[in-house]
């Protein structure tokens, strides 16, 4: 599997994860699934050097490394990866947590359910150049 130019999907939910790959998926990214944030951010250590992350979708409550957790190592990077847009995606969301994450510089919330609707708004803010359209 490739790692140039894909996005990252790290949901602990395998269920919420497939929905948003797809999603995602269907608007021609290339995505890579992780089951939680160390995952991804030990994959952001190993290749640094050779992919090219274009955005992050990060559940928030997650074992192990949670969203924020995650979004706090990755912006301590030494590599381009520090600056890639964070999407965190929620059911709930709590200000403290809110406050904190844009303090990061996160770049939005995308709320539970995911619908498609939501994810091309998310791409559209994301990438405001990029013409997309889904694969229906």
């Amino acid at each position: 599997m490739s790692l140039k130019d894909c996005l990252y999907v790290v949901e602990d939910s395998v269920p919420n994860r497939k929905i948003l790959s797809h999603y995602l998926r269907m608007y021609g990214f290339e995505v890579i699934e992780f089951e939680d944030g160390q995952e991804a951010l030990d994959a952001l250590n190993k290749n640094s050097e050779s992919e090219n992350v274009l955005a992050i979708f990060s559940d928030l409550m997650m074992p192990n490394l949670d969203g924020l957790g995650l979004l706090k190592e990755v912006r301590a990077l030494e590599s381009s990866a520090q600056s890639v847009p964070f999407v965190f995606i929620s059911a709930v969301l709590d200000g403290d947590q809110v406050m904190e994450a844009m303090q990061l510089g996160i770049k939005d919330y995308l709320l539970k359910p995911i619908t498609k609707e939501k994810v091309e708004e998310k791409l559209n803010e994301i990438f405001p150049d990029q013409e997309l359209s889904s694969k229906k």
